[in-house]
């Protein structure tokens, strides 16, 4: 937590996702999801999220001023019978206008208030940050962001990842490699329809109702999910988000994305192929039959990607023509082979 001094006392603001209760985390992602939709602007997000976070509802003031109005004109015959009695007659008019003025009702400074909650609300930067006019969003979380849902009042465990000194994760190999298909394909569609159906999908993997990965894809689970809160399936998404961001920017795997330049949009998938993979791990000594873990999924990828590399050069292929048609670099490959 961040603490924020004030004129009394301080403020505690948190720093990232997870020092935010549940639902506090719930009421940031469904305004979130409206400042992507441009429902909801940003310094608008940032004050209803201070509000949330501090319980502060600004007020016009008027009932207080009108109520020192009310006792200022009470205490009139008090204070016109005090300076009789104890000022002197020749003092007696500027004393009561010094006291007028001292004792004036007047209303808050709207505009300085408004303009203190903007700098404080400014200190709220956990869930996005404004570099050169653009919008960051923050999808990075320690833990999953929504351990359960409750789905036809059955409540279904997430799966886990776990960002520490590295990644644990019982996301398997297989529920990456089709959620990453299902993101992209999000991201390419381009009515709100086929977006949801791909989100649906995604959020029936990583909430599996059965363990069994095909028995949970054809069981008709998914098309209960569509009732979920819409701003719990936006946290899903932006937590998932997250776990490729790791692995796209990782020192290691990222170099699998790297595909002639190509974005994250652009790519349909790590394209090595499933069967590959199951080769490759039974060849270093995994049951083909069973599950393989998320961080061997992308062990055996790069194991793949430097054997095709050493056979191509063993081949006589030359490795700036290798770099060209991989977009990968020449020191790049050096490392690899």
């Amino acid at each position: 937590m961040r603490e924020i001094p004030l004129n009394k006392g301080t403020l505690q603001f948190p720093e990232t996702w997870d020092e935010l209760s549940y639902e506090d985390r719930i009421y940031v992602f469904r305004l979130l999801q409206q400042m992507s939709n441009k429902q909801l602007d940003p310094i608008r997000f940032r004050l209803l999220v201070l509000q949330r976070l501090t319980g502060y509802k600004p007020q016009s003031g008027f009932a207080l001023f009108l109520l020192k109005c009310i006792g200022g004109f009470i205490a009139i015959p008090f204070v016109a019978l005090y300076s009789r009695l104890f000022v002197k007659k020749y003092r007696r008019e500027v004393w009561r206008q010094q006291w007028s003025e001292k004792y004036k009702p007047t209303l808050r400074d709207r505009k300085q208030i408004n303009t203190n909650l903007f700098l404080l609300s400014e200190k709220l930067d956990f869930a996005f940050t404004i570099e050169d006019r653009i919008i960051k969003v923050n999808n990075h979380f320690a833990k999953n962001p929504v351990p359960e849902i409750v789905v036809s009042g059955e409540t279904i465990t997430g799966r886990k990842f776990d960002k520490d000194i590295s990644a644990f994760t019982n996301i398997s190999g297989r529920e990456y490699s089709d959620c990453f298909d299902l993101y992209v394909a999000y991201n390419q569609a381009l009515d709100e329809s086929t977006k949801m159906k791909c989100l649906d999908r995604i959020i029936s993997i990583l909430y599996p109702f059965r363990e069994d990965y095909n028995e949970n894809l054809v069981s008709g689970y998914v098309e209960h999910i569509s009732s979920l809160d819409p701003a719990i399936k936006f946290g899903i998404l932006l937590w998932f988000s997250g776990i490729v961001d790791f692995y796209t920017t990782h020192p290691v795997y990222s170099i699998l994305y790297q595909m002639g330049g190509q974005t994250l949009e652009e790519v349909d998938k790590i394209n090595l192929g499933m069967n590959s993979v199951l080769l490759m791990t039974t060849e270093r000594g995994y049951n083909p039959n069973g599950i393989i873990t998320l961080n061997n999924l992308f062990d055996a990828q790069i194991e793949i990607l430097k054997k095709n590399l050493s056979d191509a050069l063993s081949k006589g292929a030359k490795i700036e023509d290798i770099a060209n048609k991989t977009g990968l670099s020449v020191i790049q490959i050096m490392k690899l082979t």
